[in-house]
């Protein structure tokens, strides 16, 4: 119960944190604004691009399921949500990640993760409508399902045949 208290603490702390930290200028060239077109125009079957097989379809239905729940959302404000979303899961993994399978303690798991959290590359493309926080989580979901496989006993049985 412990654990699962703390990466749910994680997951909110950072996802106000990002939330709240959205920068008001945008400087550099943002991809976000065109993915936030194609979301709001396009149908699904010309949104499908080879970077963005997932992002922009799941970013879509979100948009949709909104619109069609009453709930009117600006595209680009909601791909910017859910690369909050994502990048606070993201570090709930990892905190997960490094207290079970390292085995470090819950301490220093707390502390990788919030050094990860607040480090400028994790933090700008957290508050971000960009597509690498949904693939950093696709990712890290993948390796502790790896994890999972290979703490089984017949592991290395299954990868041979």
């Amino acid at each position: 119960m412990k654990t699962a208290l703390r990466l749910v603490l994680i997951t909110i702390f950072f996802f106000v944190v990002y939330w709240t930290s959205y920068p008001e200028n945008r400087t550099e060239t943002d991809d976000g604004y065109e993915y936030a077109i194609a979301v709001k125009s396009l149908p699904y079957g010309d949104i499908f691009l080879n970077r963005c097989l997932l992002f922009q379809p799941f970013a879509k239905f979100c948009y949709d399921a909104l619109n069609n729940a009453g709930i009117k959302t600006d595209a680009y404000q909601l791909l910017c949500s859910l690369s909050c979303l994502f990048s606070s899961l993201s570090l709930a993994l990892i905190n997960f990640l490094l207290s079970k399978y390292l085995k470090i303690s819950p301490l220093s798991a707390v502390i990788g993760t919030v050094l990860t959290g607040f480090s400028y590359g994790f933090w700008r493309y957290a508050t971000e409508a960009d597509l690498y926080p949904m693939a950093t989580f696709m990712i890290l979901l993948v390796f502790i399902f790896f994890m999972k496989w290979y703490e089984r006993e017949d592991f290395f049985i299954l990868l041979t045949t």
